[in-house]
């Protein structure tokens, strides 16, 4: 069976500076692999380059088939990107914005079929947005926003989901909420999960596999107890850190340092 995720020799430029150098890594279908490491490593590009927004040199196979081969529409048929928050709206409802990303499997002139209604319906159930399918997006807080553009990619019915700090300004009980759905995503409808996050305590205790980049340049990959040792740690971020086994499974955690600040 192809990997769901193969990329080889994947190198980044731009503006004559090199984002990404030789990186190589795989993913099995219905894996889940968080990308770490600290800010301005490279992260971000690297998922990018999947979704098809950077040129790049190397390799990126998609269940076997090569990216660059693929046309934009097999492309969204396959990879479904969710990027940073940021504050992102649109002047749309919900439930339109999600029906959009039903374009992937329309013919330019075909309207939304029964089916495309019944599949937007199931993903704003699944991302528990069905509440407020009409609202416009800009009355929605962020993390509310953050569910409809979840709700919107797994809509494109993608085997392969691209999250781009898909916790980032969200509270601890909507933190928490997201989690379990990103876990339900990928557990329970099978769908492989590239996630790029600085939120180490949490990615931990989802992911099965971690990799680690500094300086545009693989620095970890491995399973999720091995990067959580002070050793790797830090060597990936270059700065030290206090840990302790989490009372549930005993994954080391990071602790706040409580030393003067």
């Amino acid at each position: 069976m192809p990997k769901a995720l193969d990329i080889k020799h994947l190198r980044l430029t731009l503006d004559h500076k090199d984002i990404v150098s030789d990186v190589s890594l795989a993913v099995d279908p219905g894996g889940y692999m968080a990308i770490v490491g600290p800010n301005g490593a490279g992260k971000t590009s690297i998922l990018k380059c999947i979704a098809g927004i950077h040129s790049y040199t190397g390799s990126i196979a998609v269940a076997g088939n090569n990216l660059e081969d693929l046309s934009a529409k097999k492309r969204a048929q396959r990879i479904a990107y969710v990027p940073q928050a940021g504050g992102r709206t649109a002047p749309f409802t919900c439930r339109e914005l999600v029906a959009m990303s039903r374009y992937p499997h329309k013919t330019v002139m075909s309207g939304l079929s029964k089916r495309d209604a019944e599949i937007v319906d199931e993903k704003m159930e699944l991302t528990t947005i069905a509440g407020f399918a009409d609202r416009q997006l800009d009355t929605l807080s962020g993390g509310e926003r953050q569910k409809v553009f979840l709700a919107a990619a797994l809509a494109q019915e993608a085997d392969l989901l691209l999250l781009d700090e898909p916790t980032t300004f969200l509270d601890p009980s909507t933190r928490y909420e997201m989690r379990k759905l990103l876990k339900q995503i990928n557990r329970k409808l099978g769908v492989t999960v590239i996630e790029v996050t600085h939120d180490l305590n949490d990615v931990v205790l989802v992911a099965d596999k971690i990799y680690g980049i500094r300086d545009g340049k693989t620095a970890f990959f491995g399973s999720p107890k091995m990067l959580m040792k002070k050793s790797e740690l830090e060597k990936l971020y270059n700065h030290s850190f206090v840990l302790a086994p989490h009372p549930d499974n005993g994954i080391s955690m990071i602790l706040p340092e409580a030393g003067e600040l």
